[in-house]
């Protein structure tokens, strides 16, 4: 599997499936154009915003055809992040992609109705923005790239592959 930056391909496909149920999935005769804005801070993380592109045209959705992007690039910056959330907001996007945690917080602050995802959230369970992982219980969505609650979880998996090697690999002793 290759990686796009700092967003795997596999992520983005989640993280597109996930605004398709927004969205609703294209249709074949005459789409209609959704609007989605994107908050981001821009640099590096570019190849979050990349990959959430490449994932939607592998669906069937591109830029001009049946979606149309309203960025708002923050260039790094957190001033005014709230500002530019209700800036983005008042174009009525259908759905609003914020990349990183300060920004996706800002546009949770600002609407409970636009349904929000997000990219590169280290752990949204703690910055508020859902109640657990398996129910946000709100309007947002995203892909978590936290593994510290993960890790318990992968230590388990580690101990049980231990009791019962795998033809794979085998813990030495």
């Amino acid at each position: 599997m290759r990686k796009n930056g700092l967003l795997s391909v596999s992520s983005s496909a989640l993280l597109t499936i996930a605004f398709l149920l927004f969205l609703g999935f294209p249709s074949r005769v005459q789409p209609a154009e959704h609007r989605i804005a994107v908050l981001t801070p821009g640099l590096t993380f570019d190849p979050v915003f990349r990959g959430f592109q490449d994932g939607l045209a592998r669906l069937g959705y591109t830029q001009g055809k049946n979606i149309a992007f309203v960025m708002e690039d923050t260039k790094g910056s957190t001033k005014h992040l709230v500002a530019r959330a209700e800036k983005l907001l008042a174009s009525k996007p259908d759905v609003l992609f914020a990349v990183t945690t300060v920004h996706a917080i800002a546009a949770h602050r600002e609407t409970s109705v636009v349904p929000i995802g997000f990219g590169w959230v280290g752990d949204p369970i703690q910055a508020g923005l859902i109640a657990s992982q398996s129910a946000s219980r709100n309007n947002v969505t995203g892909i978590m790239t936290g593994s510290d609650v993960l890790s318990g979880k992968r230590l388990e998996a580690l101990l049980k592959s231990r009791r019962k090697p795998s033809g794979c690999w085998r813990w030495s002793q």
